[in-house]
C-alpha cells in the first residue's frame, strides 16, 4: 500500500503534521513502512507491525539477556509515565550519538506506572552506552555499560530519575 497525499506543507520552517493510514476493513496483517519525503528526498522512515507481523520472533539465544524493570520518580518514589530508555549500538557513544534509528540497539518507553521492557535483549559479554529520561527530569548518560557474562536473565533493573 502506497499512500500519497497531495497537500502542500503550509505550516511554515517547523511545525507539526499527522498522517493516518487505514482501511474502511483493517489493516492486513504484516510489516509496514512509512517514509517522509521532503523535496522528494527520504528524509525519515518509520517501521510498526500490525497483528501477528511477518512471522514468530526468534527466542532471545542463550547469550541474551532481557531486561526489564521501572522507572520511577527518585522524590516520590512513584512510575514515571513516557520515560525513555534508550541503548545505543556498541561502539556509539552518548556524545556521538546523533539521534538516529540506525544507531540504536534496544528501546523502551514505560506505560503509565514507570514499568518497561527493552525491545531487544542485551549480548552478555558486550559493552553498551545507555540514555535514560523523561521530560521533566535530569538526564541518565553512560558509556561502557557492560553487561556481565553471569547475568540471570530475565535482569530486573528500576531506575529512579531527578526531577529537574
Amino acid at each position: 500500500m502506497v499512500l500519497d497525499t497531495s497537500d502542500s506543507w503550509m505550516g511554515g520552517e517547523s511545525g507539526n503534521w499527522w498522517v493516518s493510514v487505514y482501511n474502511d476493513e483493517g489493516l492486513s496483517d504484516g510489516k509496514y513502512t512509512l517514509e517522509l519525503l521532503v523535496e522528494g528526498q527520504t528524509v525519515r522512515t518509520g517501521e510498526c507491525i500490525v497483528g501477528k507481523g511477518t512471522g514468530p520472533v526468534p527466542p532471545p539465544t542463550a547469550g541474551d539477556v532481557e531486561v526489564f524493570g521501572q522507572i520511577v520518580d527518585a522524590d516520590t518514589n512513584k512510575g514515571i509515565q513516557g520515560a525513555v530508555f534508550i541503548v545505543l549500538n556498541p561502539g556509539v557513544t552518548v556524545d556521538s550519538f546523533q539521534w538516529t534509528e540506525e544507531e540504536v540497539f534496544a528501546l523502551a518507553e514505560t506505560d503509565r506506572n514507570g514499568n518497561y521492557t527493552l525491545s531487544t535483549p542485551l549480548v552478555r559479554g558486550e559493552s553498551y552506552s545507555m540514555i535514560i529520561g523523561a521530560e521533566g527530569y535530569d538526564m541518565i548518560a553512560e558509556d561502557g555499560v557492560l553487561i556481565p557474562e553471569d547475568i540471570e536473565s530475565p535482569f530486573e533493573l528500576n531506575l529512579a530519575l531527578q526531577e529537574q
